[in-house]
Protein backbone atom coordinates (compact mmCIF):
# COMPACT_ATOMS: atom_id res chain seq x y z
CA UNK A 1 0.00 0.00 0.00
CA UNK A 2 1.41 3.38 -1.01
CA UNK A 3 0.89 6.71 0.67
CA UNK A 4 2.12 10.12 -0.31
CA UNK A 5 4.25 12.01 2.17
CA UNK A 6 6.26 15.19 2.11
CA UNK A 7 9.77 15.10 3.56
CA UNK A 8 11.96 18.19 3.91
CA UNK A 9 15.56 17.59 2.82
CA UNK A 10 18.38 19.90 1.86
CA UNK A 11 19.20 20.51 -1.80
CA UNK A 12 22.21 18.20 -1.83
CA UNK A 13 20.16 15.30 -0.41
CA UNK A 14 17.39 15.99 -2.93
CA UNK A 15 19.88 15.87 -5.81
CA UNK A 16 21.42 12.68 -4.42
CA UNK A 17 17.99 11.05 -4.20
CA UNK A 18 17.08 12.04 -7.76
CA UNK A 19 20.43 10.79 -9.07
CA UNK A 20 20.09 7.39 -7.37
CA UNK A 21 16.53 7.09 -8.56
CA UNK A 22 17.57 7.73 -12.15
CA UNK A 23 20.68 5.50 -12.02
CA UNK A 24 18.83 2.57 -10.47
CA UNK A 25 15.62 3.18 -12.42
CA UNK A 26 13.60 3.05 -9.21
CA UNK A 27 11.06 5.45 -7.75
CA UNK A 28 12.40 7.86 -5.17
CA UNK A 29 10.13 6.28 -2.56
CA UNK A 30 11.77 2.89 -3.18
CA UNK A 31 15.24 4.44 -2.74
CA UNK A 32 14.17 5.90 0.61
CA UNK A 33 12.57 2.59 1.65
CA UNK A 34 15.76 0.63 0.87
CA UNK A 35 17.95 3.22 2.59
CA UNK A 36 15.82 3.04 5.74
CA UNK A 37 15.94 -0.79 5.72
CA UNK A 38 19.74 -0.74 5.45
CA UNK A 39 20.05 1.92 8.15
CA UNK A 40 17.79 -0.04 10.49
CA UNK A 41 19.86 -3.21 9.99
CA UNK A 42 23.05 -1.31 10.78
CA UNK A 43 21.56 0.17 13.96
CA UNK A 44 20.14 -3.03 15.39
CA UNK A 45 22.52 -5.77 14.27
CA UNK A 46 25.07 -7.26 16.63
CA UNK A 47 28.63 -6.17 15.90
CA UNK A 48 30.43 -8.52 13.54
CA UNK A 49 33.71 -10.20 14.43
CA UNK A 50 35.48 -7.70 12.17
CA UNK A 51 33.98 -4.75 14.07
CA UNK A 52 34.87 -6.35 17.41
CA UNK A 53 38.42 -6.97 16.22
CA UNK A 54 38.90 -3.42 15.00
CA UNK A 55 37.39 -2.10 18.22
CA UNK A 56 39.76 -4.29 20.23
CA UNK A 57 42.70 -3.11 18.12
CA UNK A 58 41.68 0.49 18.73
CA UNK A 59 41.54 -0.10 22.50
CA UNK A 60 44.97 -1.75 22.40
CA UNK A 61 46.34 1.23 20.48
CA UNK A 62 44.93 3.70 23.03
CA UNK A 63 46.30 1.66 25.94
CA UNK A 64 49.75 1.51 24.35
CA UNK A 65 49.75 5.28 23.78
CA UNK A 66 48.68 5.85 27.41
CA UNK A 67 51.43 3.58 28.70
CA UNK A 68 54.00 5.38 26.56
CA UNK A 69 52.87 8.74 27.98
CA UNK A 70 52.98 7.37 31.53
CA UNK A 71 56.49 6.03 31.02
CA UNK A 72 57.66 9.40 29.67
CA UNK A 73 56.37 11.08 32.83
CA UNK A 74 57.69 8.42 35.22
CA UNK A 75 60.88 6.62 34.09
CA UNK A 76 61.10 4.70 37.38
CA UNK A 77 57.66 3.26 36.73
CA UNK A 78 58.81 2.23 33.26
CA UNK A 79 61.79 0.38 34.68
CA UNK A 80 59.61 -1.43 37.21
CA UNK A 81 56.97 -2.30 34.60
CA UNK A 82 59.60 -3.70 32.25
CA UNK A 83 61.02 -5.81 35.07
CA UNK A 84 57.56 -7.13 35.89
CA UNK A 85 56.89 -7.93 32.23
CA UNK A 86 60.08 -9.91 31.81
CA UNK A 87 59.90 -13.58 32.72
CA UNK A 88 63.57 -13.78 33.64
CA UNK A 89 63.11 -12.88 37.28
CA UNK A 90 61.05 -14.02 40.19
CA UNK A 91 58.16 -11.67 41.08
CA UNK A 92 59.57 -10.91 44.55
CA UNK A 93 62.91 -10.00 43.02
CA UNK A 94 61.24 -7.75 40.44
CA UNK A 95 59.62 -5.45 42.93
CA UNK A 96 62.82 -4.71 44.90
Amino acid sequence: MSARSTVAVNLKTRQHLKKLSALLDLPQGEIIKKALEIYEKILFQKPSKIEKKSSNEEVQKILKQSLTQLWKQDPERKALDLKLMSNNEDFDESIR
